[in-house]
């Protein structure tokens, strides 16, 4: 076993090119890229030639992720859920119910009206420096909005060869971040950091199981964990797995693939992962059972892992896309999207000229599956 630092897809492709023999690949999301050149192996047939796994015990959203034309390219171990996590204690504060009490009612509406009340000018200058909702605007994050909007940036989640940036529901998910930012309740370029220890915001957008450090690093204000809120069709947000891969070879697939299995579908390889990583089981019958394994923590930090837990199984979630333009994309996505937050130009104007420049770079991608 070999652990990769820096560039993990480059570093695994000048090994193949060496002829370095690789039987599997561990990463968050880097190596799907390579789906991109036929690398990695279909696993579909060894998933459907063992009785004693199923499809059933991962979360459903995992396979769209991974699945194209009827070939599976990975096998999760880990899932890592976006939530709305919320400084209960500033709340409190603003005399405001804690979200968890009212999830029924949480929606972009709700959502702006807490910003509202939330949003502090602290040192009397006319100009809010405490904001009631943060977020970033990177694709990744945008892709939240636009989700609950009920659409969708490309045609597919893996390698997609259109994009959809021009359709009235990405209009109207990336206007529910932008409207934060021009009323002045949002902000979008304030750290992770600064939200859990200085107060720069009372709601984060995108919250991660793997904060839970910056909330108990000398923090005296509480957090929750809460679902997304319903926008105009839906909750739920992208979500990223931990996927072991298989790279393709002539080597038999058997041996490797009973390694996998017992990465991926036993609970007892799942649990040591959490406790190893701090990160939420894949395997949804582990998942299910999470509190007799998170014995060890401490209350704050089950409570942690349980509301992600909520968070990682609701119906309404989706994958995150895998192209192998992405480098170029999110690069563009950002620099315009930052102009409309800057307030130099008009939403719709942007998303022309950003699908215009987004398919190109899809159009030139040579993909062989």
């Amino acid at each position: 076993m070999e652990q990769s630092t820096g560039n993990y897809v480059n570093n695994v492709l000048v090994r193949m090119a060496s002829n370095v023999q690789i039987d599997v690949l561990d990463s968050t999301d880097s190596f799907m890229n390579l789906t991109a050149t036929g690398s990695l192996a279909d696993l579909a047939p060894m998933l459907a030639m063992d009785n004693s796994v199923s499809l059933s015990q991962m979360p459903q959203v995992v396979w769209e992720n991974f699945t194209l034309n009827g070939k599976i390219y990975g096998i999760p171990t880990q899932i890592f859920p976006l939530a709305n996590v919320y400084n209960r204690t500033w709340l409190d504060e603003a005399g405001l119910p804690p979200v968890r009490q009212i999830v029924a009612e949480w929606t972009w509406q709700k959502v702006k009206e807490y910003a509202q009340r939330l949003s502090l000018d602290i040192n009397g200058d006319g100009t809010v420096d405490r904001y009631g909702v943060g977020f970033h605007v990177i694709l990744a994050r945008a892709q939240i909005p636009v989700h609950q909007a009920g659409g969708s940036m490309f045609d597919r989640y893996l390698q997609p060869t259109k994009a959809l940036f021009t359709s009235e529901e990405v209009y109207t998910g990336l206007s529910f971040f932008a409207d934060l930012v021009r009323s002045g309740v949002g902000t979008y370029n304030s750290s992770q950091q600064q939200i859990y220890m200085e107060r720069k915001a009372a709601i984060l957008i995108h919250g991660q199981p793997s904060e839970y450090d910056l909330y108990v690093a000398g923090n005296t204000d509480e957090f929750e964990v809460v679902l997304q809120p319903l926008g105009p069709v839906r909750r739920g947000a992208n979500m990223y797995f931990g996927p072991l891969h298989v790279v393709k070879s002539e080597r038999d697939l058997e041996p490797i693939w009973r390694w996998v299995k017992f990465i991926c579908f036993d609970p007892e390889s799942q649990v040591n992962l959490m406790l190893a990583t701090g990160r939420l089981p894949a395997h949804l019958p582990t998942l299910s059972r999470i509190e007799r394994y998170v014995a060890q923590y401490d209350q704050k930090k089950v409570n942690w892992m349980v509301a992600f837990r909520e968070v990682g199984i609701h119906p309404d979630n989706c994958p995150n896309y895998f192209t192998g333009a992405n480098t170029s994309i999110t690069s563009i996505f950002s620099n315009e999207y930052n102009k409309v937050m800057r307030g130099e130009e008009s939403l719709r104007t942007v998303l022309e000229r950003m699908n215009q420049l987004i398919q190109q770079e899809l159009d030139a991608l040579k993909l062989e599956i």
